[in-house]
Formats: C-alpha cells, sequence, structure tokens
C-alpha cells in the first residue's frame, strides 16, 4: 500500500482489513464483496471514495456510486464497473503511452521535483478542459480515463490524473476532497478535489483546476494555487482534519522562483533578470506594492520594460501586463513584432 495516504492514516487493523479487501476486491474485477454486518453504508462509502482517491488505476469502475445491500448476517458490495478486464487493459495500455511519453520529456530535460510538479501542473493545464460538475456528466470525467483519452474532466479526474503522475515518479501526492465557497463563481459550498503533495518532507495544496486563466479566450497556466499554505487555501477551500498541515513557503511558486516583488527595485531587478528569458513572466505583489494602484503599477512595469527592450533593440517584443487585484498577482505576456504596452 505504497503512496496510499488513505490507507495510512486509518487507526487500526479492522479498518485496514477492510480497506484491503474493498481494494482487492475491485483489483480483482469482484462482482460482490462482502463483509461484515457491522459497517455501516456511511462508512462502507468514505472508505470506497478513498481507496479510488489512493487509487487513480483504479479508473474502470465509478468513481462515486456503488451497490450496497444488507442481509442479517453480512454487507454485499456491488462495484459499478465501467469497462471489464480486456477493455481496461486496452485503455491502461493508452494511458500508458501517454504517461510514459511524459515521463519521457521529463527525463530528457533533466528536471527536478520542482520542475517536474511544474511540468505535471502545466501539461495538464494546456491539454485538459477543466469543467464542473453541474455542466458537465460523462463517467470518466471524474477518473484519470477523462484527463488522458477525452481530455475533459471534473476536478476530481485532474486530481487523480496528478496523483498518478506523481506517483510515476515516486513524488508523495494524494487527491484532497472537500468543500468550496469561492471561485468560479460559486455562490454555494460545493464539492471540489485538489492534490496536496510532499517535497522534501514538507506538504503544500495545490490545485491545478482552479490554476487557468483565459484572456482573449487564450488559456494560460497560473499558479495562485501552486503550492500554498494550510492557512491560504482555508479562505476558499473548507479543509478537514485528515489531511497534513501545509506550513512551508520554500516551493511555493513565487517563493522558488523568486518573484515576490515587494517594491519597485524588486520589480526593475525581477524583469532585468528575466524579461529574455521567458514569454510569459508571473509574480506576486506585496508589501509597499499592495498600497499602490494597478494603473501606476503598470505603468512603472512598462517603463523598466522599455528600458530593458532599449539595452536589445534587435529583439523588441509587444507585452501584455495583467494584474488581479483580488490577490495582486500577475503577467507579463510577451509576443513576437513591435512594442506596446496593453492595459487591462
Amino acid at each position: 500500500m505504497n503512496n496510499k495516504y488513505y490507507y495510512s492514516i486509518l487507526e487500526n487493523d479492522s479498518e485496514k482489513d477492510l480497506y484491503k479487501k474493498i481494494y482487492n476486491g475491485i483489483k480483482n474485477f469482484d462482482k460482490e464483496i462482502e463483509i461484515d454486518k457491522k459497517w455501516s453504508t456511511k462508512q462502507i462509502h468514505e472508505l470506497y471514495i478513498r481507496i479510488l482517491m489512493d487509487t487513480p488505476l483504479f479508473f474502470f469502475v465509478n468513481q462515486n456510486k456503488l451497490s450496497i445491500k444488507k442481509t442479517l448476517k453480512k454487507v454485499i458490495i456491488e462495484p459499478l464497473y465501467i469497462y471489464d478486464k480486456e477493455e481496461s487493459k486496452e485503455k491502461y495500455i493508452k494511458v500508458r503511452k501517454i504517461t510514459d511519453k511524459i515521463i519521457d520529456n521529463i527525463k530528457v530535460k533533466n528536471l527536478n521535483t520542482f520542475q517536474t510538479e511544474k511540468y505535471f501542473h502545466d501539461s495538464i493545464i494546456k491539454n485538459v478542459e477543466f469543467v464542473e460538475h453541474d455542466r458537465f456528466y460523462s463517467p470518466n470525467a471524474h477518473s484519470i480515463m477523462g484527463v488522458f483519452i477525452e481530455k475533459r474532466a471534473v476536478c476530481e479526474g485532474i486530481s487523480k490524473a496528478f496523483k498518478l503522475l506523481c506517483d510515476l515518479v515516486s513524488i508523495k501526492c494524494m487527491v484532497a476532497y472537500g468543500k468550496t465557497n469561492q471561485g468560479f463563481n460559486i455562490k454555494t459550498d460545493s464539492q471540489h478535489a485538489w492534490n496536496i503533495i510532499k517535497i522534501n518532507n514538507k506538504s503544500y495544496h495545490i490545485d491545478i483546476s482552479w490554476d487557468n486563466i483565459y484572456i482573449n479566450g487564450k488559456k494560460y497556466p497560473n499558479y495562485k494555487y501552486f503550492n500554498v499554505t494550510s492557512n491560504y487555501i482555508r479562505k476558499t477551500h473548507q479543509i478537514t482534519n485528515v489531511m497534513p498541515l501545509c506550513d512551508n513557503y520554500y516551493f511555493n511558486y513565487y517563493c522558488y522562483t523568486k518573484s515576490v516583488l515587494r517594491n519597485y527595485n524588486d520589480v526593475k531587478e525581477f524583469i532585468e533578470n528575466n524579461y529574455e528569458k521567458e514569454n510569459i513572466l508571473y509574480f506576486k505583489l506585496e508589501s509597499d506594492l499592495v498600497l499602490k494602484s494597478i494603473n501606476e503599477i503598470k505603468l512603472k512595469m512598462n517603463y523598466f520594460i522599455m528600458l530593458k527592450q532599449a539595452k536589445n533593440i534587435t529583439n523588441i517584443s509587444k507585452f501584455n501586463i495583467i494584474i488581479n487585484k483580488a490577490d495582486m498577482a500577475g503577467m507579463i505576456i510577451k509576443n513576437e513584432g513591435g512594442y506596446y504596452g496593453k492595459k487591462k
């Protein structure tokens, strides 16, 4: 039971035995799994969901529903299989071809753990359409099949796909699930899934489903929820006590990439050091800059970019500066050909 967080936090042998029995029943495509009558429907269903969170490769079974029948002597669980054993093998081969290609790219690029995580994050965002539960339904949307095969998935499928990729390179990762109370115009509490990743024995929340942004109809990766703390994510996500505490900042995207800007000297240095390296620059404003107006900050950025471009007049590019007032995070997006500083 390696890299299975929910198994690891079970409190007693009785719960672990039940987990293993259901796990092995699903793995063997058993039509019926008999268990002791002492277990309630709620306990069984909760454990079933956690087993699927721990095991992304159980894509061949319905991710949210199962049949539970009670008799006087026992309880019978009937998993609802989407694919039979042969079909599952065929689907698995297709998935592995895709994941193997992703892993091969990481090896060729010789990426470290942070870069590997970012590569997984960006690949999913660029290639998969995130849809909400109430707008789209497919039995595969909640599993890795929605991500790797159909290219359209809800948060649960995206989180399981990310965990699978992490599992393949031995990065500790779990699927977190709970409720959200903000974001994407959600007006009432809504079920949601994301991930918690562990690097150098420190845990971080990462929500890929909410880490994309559309600008003029084009989708870009975003890093608002990339390796954040429990205190940060608690603003929009209702976390539970079964989740590990995340209180470290080292591998937070903005901290690790040194793109937290606290004053105009930081802004100037950030543009000087990074403008020619990337087509998109991500940053987060803090301290003194939070007190400035967005328009003033953009004017300063325009000025520093103009100075930078003046040093290399043969490599002038258009650019667009976007700053989200809600969290003071932003992007500088470059496009080839001519200069302009379009404000948004």
